[in-house]
């Protein structure tokens, strides 16, 4: 598996174009017929979709973290086919209606589409519908970019990562006081600050934790 990602084209799997902002090794566990594994994969920003993608989410048939857009992306694609002209050309006011916060609007042409989808396109378009109806208080990007909070899931997938890779090692048990202490003390190592709590220690190795 992770040999099929590391092959994937770092560009959108939907319209092909060169991502920016790209950073490598971005890892999520999946699940594969010897249980879950690792998978490391590149993320990046795609100018023209306006969105964060993972490349070799969608070639190996993952869903691409929780990304709004793959919704609306999947339902474009089953219209009128993957990367098309015309499967853009749908998508984007739907796109830009998500990030002015305006998910009502989306789901409403959802729904009156699907009495001339076909079955695979109406699962699809159900899928979209149940997330948009489900996430729908939480999806605020317009509020969001206004207080400069990033809207993409790579930098909570990252953290996420760092901080399991010290709360999570071999024959660790914690409880919910311990864990919380921890992981403030954790806080302060990673962001330069320890010696705000300890100012008379002596760092040796500032790599270590």
């Amino acid at each position: 598996m992770q040999q099929k990602a590391d092959a994937v084209e770092e560009k959108c799997p939907h319209c092909h174009h060169e991502l920016c902002d790209k950073k490598r090794r971005v890892v999520r566990r999946v699940q594969s017929y010897c249980g879950k594994v690792k998978l490391s994969r590149t993320h990046g920003w795609c100018p023209q979709c306006q969105q964060w993608v993972f490349p070799a989410d969608l070639a190996l048939g993952l869903r691409e973290g929780s990304s709004a857009n793959t919704y609306l992306w999947a339902v474009a694609n089953e219209l009128h086919g993957t990367g098309t002209p015309q499967a853009r050309q749908w998508v984007k006011p739907l796109l830009k209606q998500i990030r002015n916060d305006q998910v009502a609007k989306v789901i409403t042409p959802l729904q009156e589409l699907k009495p001339h989808l076909a079955q695979a396109a109406v699962k699809t378009a159900d899928d979209a519908i149940h997330y948009y109806k489900s996430h729908q208080k939480r999806m605020k990007y317009k509020e969001g970019r206004k207080r400069n909070e990033p809207l993409g899931s790579g930098a909570i997938e990252s953290t996420c990562r760092q901080l399991q890779c010290r709360m999570k090692r071999c024959g660790q048990f914690w409880s919910s006081r311990g864990d919380e202490a921890l992981l403030c003390l954790e806080v302060f190592w990673r962001n330069d600050r320890w010696q705000r709590l300890f100012p008379h220690a002596i760092i040796t190795a500032p790599a270590n934790n």
